[in-house]
């Protein structure tokens, strides 16, 4: 569910209708506006962060006013930086118009958490960018949401989960709302299938390694489809064979966002392609080079971003550990920075010979036909070196590994020693997130 901040009805629903206007401005116009909230959050951290006194000099010009010329000589703000800085990094007069705030941190799936402040405003936003992602992909707040996340324990457990009245911007919608149905990620798939079936949603959110464990799991059973209207994916890399196996067996293609806790939105998929479109409205986001230089399209860079509206914590250039790949202008016609891939933390990375990076996305029937897993993962563990952890499916006497062993240096070269190794859990019970692809060089 979209929680509705404090601003009033009237408010939210303009703030909506100026998002659906800027749509119509130029990429030019976009730049404009970026720079002035850009310049406007630089204003307010000088004055009044700490840690940002000395570190946004660049920006000063000798008469006190400020200047963007000097942006690629402000220092990247690394996780583990803002994790030291702590307190360093909260402003010490947030402005009224920006209040209340409230606590947030990172999971911690890296390291230490990032405990962050988040402003109602800063909120506000996000909800205003959610309702453009429903929109853009014609979900309609009238039909029915099925979300399977991680809940604290003892939260929306399998057999019932739990049920809200609504899920979708309700200001936003005269009709009558659609139920709102959850569930612990932590439940196993064939449980969640049968909760599926009970609850018959319209649509199911959910992480995309969980949709494609679901679609898989639909397929293998036989039994009675969902009959969906659409899915809804986020808080996981979707790689292009999963958008394949969550088609085939959901019905309907995922529509993915890209946001973090800390930064909120940074890019919703476009609502003609498989293309991100960057919410320059909400975020700056760079995709820069190994010489932190920005990267052109085709090139594949580490995602620098800066919140625009949270006041309360600013995060500027702030390197959420991701790779992504700047693109060429999407079809839409959309005046929004473009992202052809995104390729996740880059613990997801496996690195070779020459500082070749490279982003496997092998295929899932193909790990169907040689292991029949339950869940599998492939770990970089040394410089030629890949371990294949697999939960077994069925007799593991029967897995294919000489053949498997082959597709995979087909793909990524020959000299690779690829062991294997059967497990029992792949999943962070924590977080209810999973990763097909870890990299455990030192």
């Amino acid at each position: 569910m979209v929680d509705v901040p404090e601003h009033g009805d009237d408010w939210l629903r303009e703030m909506v209708l100026q998002l659906e206007r800027t749509e119509q401005a130029s990429l030019t116009q976009h730049e404009a506006f970026q720079q002035n909230a850009l310049l406007a959050l630089v204003a307010h951290a000088i004055e009044t962060v700490p840690a940002y006194k000395n570190r946004l000099k660049p920006l000063v010009r000798f008469d006190g006013s400020l200047d963007l010329a000097g942006w690629q000589d402000i220092p990247i703000l690394e996780r583990t930086e803002a994790v030291a800085l702590g307190q360093e990094l909260v402003s010490t007069n947030i402005p009224n118009e920006h209040l209340p705030i409230r606590d947030g941190a990172t999971s911690g799936s890296t390291g230490q958490p990032l405990e962050i402040k988040l402003t109602q405003f800063h909120q506000t936003m996000w909800a205003c960018i959610t309702a453009r992602y429903h929109r853009w992909h014609g979900f309609d707040y009238s039909k029915r949401l099925a979300t399977i996340r991680s809940f604290s324990a003892g939260k929306a457990v399998w057999p019932e989960g739990s049920r809200q009245n609504s899920w979708g911007l309700q200001v936003l919608n005269s009709q009558t709302p659609g139920k709102y149905f959850l569930l612990n990620i932590n439940t196993p798939v064939d449980q969640q299938i049968a909760w599926l079936r009970d609850v018959k949603p319209d649509y199911i959110q959910s992480f995309a390694s969980n949709l494609r464990a679901i679609a898989l799991g639909l397929k293998s059973d036989g039994g009675e489809p969902l009959n969906l209207a659409g899915v809804l994916s986020y808080a996981e890399m979707l790689s292009n064979d999963a958008r394949i196996v969550i088609a085939d067996g959901l019905g309907w293609g995922p529509k993915d966002c890209y946001s973090t806790l800390e930064c909120g939105y940074l890019a919703l998929q476009s609502p003609v392609s498989n293309n991100y479109l960057v919410q320059s409205e909400v975020s700056l986001v760079e995709i820069l080079n190994e010489e932190s230089l920005p990267c052109e399209q085709g090139e594949t860079g580490r995602v620098v971003v800066t919140p625009l509206h949270n006041y309360a914590q600013p995060l500027i250039r702030y390197a959420i550990g991701d790779y992504a790949v700047v693109g060429k202008s999407d079809r839409s016609g959309l005046p929004f920075p473009v992202l052809s891939k995104i390729y996740g933390r880059s613990r997801n990375l496996f690195r070779f010979a020459g500082g070749r990076l490279v982003q496997p996305d092998f295929k899932t029937d193909t790990f169907q036909k040689y292991l029949n897993p339950k869940q599998w993962q492939v770990a970089q563990t040394g410089p030629t070196t890949l371990e294949v952890r697999i939960i077994p499916g069925g007799d593991p006497s029967l897995m294919d590994t000489e053949s498997m062993s082959q597709y995979i240096r087909q793909l990524l070269g020959d000299d690779l020693a690829i062991n294997y190794k059967l497990v029992s859990e792949l999943t962070n019970p924590r977080t209810g997130k999973h990763e097909d692809y870890v990299c455990e060089l030192v």
